[in-house]
């Protein structure tokens, strides 16, 4: 991954957490995903990365999935990764109360993250 051995701890110590040792959570996924977008341990605070994690396993996504989406959505002008994983949660419980997988919701928005910041910054 290209990491120094303090960011290596520093990666490991954000991963965990009492649900991800329970299965409960994917933070080691969340952790490997935001290196890929953002290419810094540093760039979630530990509590987003713990939300991001146990939302990868209620939706029945990977971790990885779940930061891809949540980098794209704090990518937009006016988001941080916070109200990113906010408005994930959101997108989840809608798609559970229409009676969708929220997992199918959140793979498509990842597989999309490119027109979704495009949509985005045309409509400002």
């Amino acid at each position: 991954m290209g990491l120094s051995a303090g960011q290596a701890v520093e990666a490991q110590f954000k991963s965990l957490s009492v649900a991800s040792v329970l299965g409960l959570s994917d933070t080691k996924g969340v952790m490997k995903g935001v290196i890929e977008q953002y290419g810094n341990v540093n760039a979630l605070s530990k509590n987003t990365v713990n939300e991001l994690g146990k939302m990868s396993k209620e939706f029945g996504i990977s971790g990885e999935q779940a930061a891809e989406v949540n980098a794209a959505l704090s990518k937009m002008p006016g988001e941080t990764s916070e109200t990113a994983a906010n408005a994930m949660k959101h997108v989840g419980a809608m798609a559970k109360m229409q009676g969708i997988a929220p997992g199918k919701i959140m793979k498509d928005m990842a597989k999309n993250t490119e027109a979704m910041a495009d949509r985005k910054s045309t409509r400002l």
